[in-house]
């Protein structure tokens, strides 16, 4: 724009691309008070008409006519003049390509700004984005995509989903008003690692020694968690051992458990070993030798009754070898089994995947008679 002191200004609408046939800010005219009109095309090379006020330098932007089509060669909202009373006339192209003038009132009031709840910002949760607007009656287009919406855009008619980070711009229409300012809200979604609870029940058992007891160990996913989780257990007493059904679990959504059953050993009584059979004659035949040596020793070194004494002993001796080898033995020491008291078993629950999550709930065991 060139004032009669011959400067020249620059115009250029916020928002002006460089796509389109027509790329950038584009002037069409101009009326005796210096206001300019023209139209631009956006980032996506859809054209939109303009105001800019010659006293302030504001822009009233984008003024769009309702049912401008976007994706056609020519396209968009183009004014061709600005009368005396800043009325603009032009022409858009609807979605069939269609052409269509239209006339813009000065004055023309323009539908409110859409507004958006929540507002905009940084949130650790999916959040449900709802848009309004102050006009009675208006309708609303957005996008999710970052480019500026026009009323060929996606109508709102229900709550969005905002699952990641993302910005939601809106615009908004209403017969008989301009359309209004184009409104953004930038949503930055964090939200927290996937991970999982682990829970116990119930969380003691008493088990009498020699049975078994159960326990139930419960899953639960946080964040979108779905690695596969395997279980161990420590800190069982002696002659105890434990199992898990099934030894891991994947959960899909939902909680998910696995079963630990304590098995437990009964105490058993000291066994008698007897001696191998190879054995039981030799010992029933070495006593009664030792006593013919012995005996015949006697007689030739004592007396005749010192011989019997001494027979006597060794038949003695005899007997008691003879009723060894048939039933000597040795003993072996029994299990004592699972000793009784009250121990602390620790379960430990690890994730596989990308990240090792490991967690891990306690269950209180007594052992009794």
């Amino acid at each position: 724009m060139r004032a009669a002191n011959g400067t020249i200004a620059t115009i250029d609408v916020t928002g002006a691309g460089t796509a389109g046939l027509f790329p950038g800010t584009n002037p069409t005219g101009m009326n005796a008070g210096g206001d300019v009109a023209g139209f631009y095309a956006d980032s996506s090379g859809v054209n939109h008409a303009f105001v800019r006020n010659f006293a302030t330098g504001a822009i009233t932007a984008p003024l769009d006519a309702p049912g401008a089509g976007t994706t056609a060669m020519f396209n968009g909202t183009v004014p061709f003049s600005i009368n005396s009373s800043d009325n603009l006339t032009g022409t858009y192209v609807d979605p069939n390509v269609v052409f269509h003038g239209f006339v813009l009132a000065s004055g023309q009031a323009a539908t409110a700004t859409p507004t958006f709840s929540p507002a905009a910002g940084t949130y650790t949760s999916p959040q449900m984005v709802t848009i309004s607007d102050a006009t009675a009656g208006a309708t609303i287009y957005y996008t999710i995509d970052g480019t500026t919406p026009t009323t060929t855009s996606t109508k709102y008619t229900s709550t969005i989903a905002v699952n990641s980070t993302e910005t939601i711009k809106a615009i908004a229409t209403t017969t008989g008003f301009a359309n209004s300012a184009v409104a953004t809200a930038t949503y930055t979604i964090n939200l927290p690692a996937a991970d999982f609870q682990l829970s116990v029940n119930p969380s003691t058992l008493t088990i009498v020694a020699g049975q078994s007891g159960t326990a139930t160990f419960t899953v639960t996913p946080q964040n979108g968690f779905n690695s596969q989780v395997s279980f161990a257990c420590s800190g069982l007493p002696s002659e105890a051992a434990c199992s898990f059904s099934p030894a891991s679990v994947t959960p899909s959504g939902a909680a998910i458990s696995s079963t630990l059953t304590v098995t437990t050993t009964a105490a058993s009584a000291a066994m008698r070993v007897p001696l191998p059979t190879s054995l039981r004659p030799t010992y029933a035949l070495l006593f009664p030798v030792l006593a013919m040596i012995f005996g015949i020793a006697a007689r030739r070194r004592r007396g005749a009754l010192h011989s019997l004494q001494l027979l006597g002993v060794l038949m003695l001796l005899m007997v008691a070898s003879g009723l060894t080898s048939c039933s000597g033995g040795s003993t072996s020491g029994g299990n004592p089994g699972t000793p009784l008291g009250t121990s602390t078993v620790s379960v430990s629950a690890s994730a596989s995947g990308a990240g090792t999550i490991n967690h891990a709930a306690n269950l209180t065991i007594t052992i009794t008679h």
